[in-house]
């Protein structure tokens, strides 16, 4: 039952998480637009680090607040699902002809999708980076929470 709870915990905290990223990232590329007009490699390079340091901040923030998990690997893998099953969803609409689905998908998904927004078409190669950066945005997940346990066990160390 605790593995249960814990994935539970841990998966209400990365879509907090994810909520906060998306209103920051809403306000970002207002400012700043993210481009992917013409997908060169500096464009697929960003899309895959941003993710990964964006999330591995929120499993970093999880760590800090949320002493009582052990782990974050069953909420993070979770969400991970959730997201390529909506994102799986939403292409196979978007090819029977609701177009709008794409873009619901986008906002409610936007830390992620805020990099392929301005995507001329949801092509192959665009696919594949966002299936890439869902999947680094995991591992960013894991590895900070990890990092932040490995201070934190650091720190009660140096205070024994």
């Amino acid at each position: 039952m605790k593995p249960v709870k814990e994935a539970i915990t841990g998966l209400i905290a990365i879509l907090y998480g994810h909520a906060v990223l998306g209103m920051i990232l809403m306000g970002w590329t207002i400012v700043i637009p993210i481009l992917w007009q013409n997908p060169s490699w500096i464009h697929v390079l960003i899309a895959f680090l941003l993710p990964f340091l964006l999330y591995g901040i929120v499993g970093f923030i999880i760590a800090r607040f949320a002493r009582h998990l052990s782990n974050l690997n069953y909420g993070s893998l979770i969400y991970l699902v959730l997201l390529w099953i909506g994102f799986g969803v939403s292409i196979y609409l978007h090819g029977e002809g609701k177009k709008g689905v794409v873009g619901i998908y986008t906002l409610v998904n936007y830390p992620i999708a805020a990099f392929y927004r301005n995507a001329p078409d949801y092509d192959l190669l665009t696919g594949l980076a966002f299936t890439g950066s869902c999947f680094l945005a995991y591992f960013g997940l894991i590895e900070g929470f990890a990092f932040q346990r490995k201070i934190l066990a650091r720190r009660e160390g140096e205070k024994r």
